[in-house]
């Protein structure tokens, strides 16, 4: 299992993470910032602490997946790429005139990448983390 998640231009590695694999990351341009993650992710929002290892001091990731753009802060809001895969199946079963309703949508991903690639009649994108929704440039 590996020992980091890349998210966009920020690795997030876990606790006691070797030296090899963080230079290794620290090798690959797209990579600015190498975090650790300090402690699980926690609450109704699902936040975690990060501790800066390497790199840029920057929290802010800008990740490209299923043809969409997402910035985001990564300590307050929730996001897995593992899940993109399932995102784009998710998006593929959506038809045209179909009402979407997506609760706990976190930064948009799901209502983005279905609003992108299936067009349906409506969607909804319901999120109580007021960072979540908050835009940022590219």
């Amino acid at each position: 299992m590996a020992s980091y998640d890349v998210l966009g231009n920020i690795a997030v590695v876990k606790k006691k993470t070797s030296k090899k694999i963080i230079s290794k990351l620290l090798k690959n341009p797209n990579i600015k910032t190498i975090v650790e993650k300090s402690e699980r992710v926690k609450g109704r929002l699902r936040t975690m602490k990060t501790k800066h290892l390497a790199g840029e001091r920057n929290l802010i990731a800008k990740i490209k997946e299923n043809s969409c753009v997402f910035v985001f802060n990564i300590e307050s809001c929730y996001f897995s790429s593992r899940l993109s895969n399932e995102r784009k199946e998710i998006a593929n079963t959506i038809k045209k005139n179909q009402r979407v309703l997506v609760m706990f949508s976190g930064i948009g991903v799901y209502p983005i990448v279905i609003a992108k690639n299936k067009k349906p009649r409506e969607i909804i994108a319901i999120e109580l983390g007021k960072e979540c929704n908050k835009r940022r440039k590219n």
